[in-house]
């Protein structure tokens, strides 16, 4: 399944790193901030430019050097994360 991200949060880049602040009622959750990492950073970019995860694990099979399998693996883990979190949505394309 693939998805997009909310428009309910707050993305800044600070650093070499991707800070989500989710938003409630015009404000910020400042009890749920999110810090991704350079690899989560970079998938959430691609998230952001609707790229289909078969692109966005090849990418990251690319640049890190790791099986398909296991960037698969990893980013299944990492999109249920945001999910959870709501951080992403189901994409309407689907």
């Amino acid at each position: 399944m693939e998805y997009i991200q909310s428009d309910k949060l707050v993305t800044r880049k600070i650093a070499g790193e991707t800070v989500l602040v989710p938003i409630e009622r015009d404000a910020g959750d400042l009890n749920a901030i999110y810090t991704l990492n350079s690899t989560g950073t970079k998938i959430w970019d691609m998230l952001g430019e609707a790229a289909s995860d078969r692109s966005i694990i090849q990418s990251i099979c690319e640049e890190y050097e790791v099986t398909y399998q296991e960037a698969e693996k990893d980013f299944v883990e990492f999109q249920h994360s945001l999910l959870a979190a709501g951080l992403v949505l189901p994409s309407p394309k689907l």
